[in-house]
């Protein structure tokens, strides 16, 4: 991503990183499904725009889509017969569709039905659309400004789109605020759906309350949609030590998962750096003289900090299923690890090198495979 295009995104370095996961992401996923399917669904649930400021809507997610696909069905074009693209944009706000209107308008190459309706009312539309394309792949992008609006009744017809992938912006920073009030019980029962998750919810605090609060609600999403694979990134706050959203990923392919989770390590890169130099402009708008550069200066103690707390977290649950588990496949050890954000199949490596070397793992590989991967029948065997 060039320097412009990054000044796009000035005061609202949070939204660059949701960008850039989801315009790594779809790019990947069509050149994937593109292969197999003769049509890609896009299916925007909050298009806006709101506060872009590229001429061209380059810093909204619905051009970044558009953009995006039209990349990978020229590349498929290549080798092969590209796939139909496909793209409903959905806005409620009259203004901000009017802009969106227009824009629709423009594009070339995809065939885009923009509608001006409430997610409640347009449900059904969205389903008749995505069963219009033939041999069609459905991708659903739930970006919301609060926690309201997409209930979990709502959007269950969404989810239950196969084949699809979900991905859904939970707004931690607003849910930390607000799920404990006694007025909001009724809109947070919707999103969730039932009112259990209260009760797993009250004792938490800190860290563990916000990944609480996000993960009770995936796992409320991979099972309405009957998805196999769920994950969730944090995406920290441009300039204080905190999450202020996170993405939620559902699917029913482990490749999937592996593209999600290799973008998600890019994007931790981007967040940190964009962080770096938020608060060394900050230190320089004050006056202070520096006499080292944004990324030398920069603390990265939150990350490392909430980094620390999932490997624990996944190194301490992988080991009492490898007990219990005699053996264990090495792709249900990946899908357990990568299951929690932040943690990526090194880690799963690297903890597995250290417990053979201590003699608490024996691994077993068929014959002829050497490297330890998925997909080989590959075995984990607790001593």
């Amino acid at each position: 991503m060039d320097m412009e295009t990054e000044n796009l995104y000035d005061g609202r370095e949070q939204t660059l990183a949701k960008h850039y996961i989801l315009r790594r992401y779809l790019l990947r996923l069509a050149l994937i499904v593109g292969k197999w399917r003769r049509t890609i669904n896009y299916v925007d649930c909050f298009s806006g725009p709101w506060n872009v400021r590229g001429e061209e809507y380059e810093d909204s997610s619905f051009a970044i889509a558009v953009h995006e696909l039209l990349s990978a069905k020229k590349k498929l074009a290549e080798s092969s017969s590209p796939p139909n693209i496909r793209c409903f944009f959905l806005e409620e706000n009259v203004e901000a569709f009017a802009k969106l209107h227009e824009y629709s308008k423009t594009v070339q190459g995809v065939a885009v039905e923009a509608r001006n309706n409430r997610l409640e009312d347009a449900i059904e539309d969205i389903i008749r659309f995505c069963a219009q394309g033939q041999k069609a792949f459905s991708f659903v992008f739930i970006d919301p400004t609060g926690w309201k609006g997409f209930p979990l009744k709502t959007i269950r017809p969404l989810l239950q789109l196969s084949p699809g992938e979900v991905l859904i912006n939970f707004m931690t920073s607003h849910a930390r605020r607000f799920i404990t009030l006694d007025q909001e019980k009724e809109n947070f029962d919707a999103l969730y759906g039932d009112p259990e998750w209260r009760t797993e919810l009250s004792p938490l605090s800190g860290d563990e309350r916000d990944d609480a609060m996000v993960r009770l609600y995936a796992q409320r999403i991979r099972a309405a949609g009957g998805f196999q694979f769920v994950n969730y990134t944090p995406i920290f706050h441009r300039a204080e030590d905190r999450t202020h959203f996170h993405l939620i990923y559902v699917s029913r392919h482990q490749k999937g998962v592996e593209v999600f989770k290799d973008v998600e390590r890019g994007a931790v890169e981007v967040m940190e750096k964009m962080r770096a130099q938020v608060k060394h402009k900050k230190l320089i708008s004050g006056g202070q003289a520096l006499l080292f550069g944004a990324e030398e200066m920069h603390d990265s103690s939150y990350y490392s900090r909430l980094r620390t707390y999932y490997l624990t977290r996944a190194k301490n649950e992988l080991c009492l299923l490898l007990q219990r588990c005699q053996p264990l496949e090495y792709d249900q050890s990946w899908e357990l690890a990568v299951s929690y954000p932040l943690v990526w199949e090194m880690d799963l490596r690297e903890w597995i090198t250290r417990w053979r070397q201590e003699g608490r793992v024996e691994v077993c590989m068929p014959p002829g495979t050497k490297v330890l991967k998925r997909g080989t029948g590959a075995l984990l065997r607790w001593k």
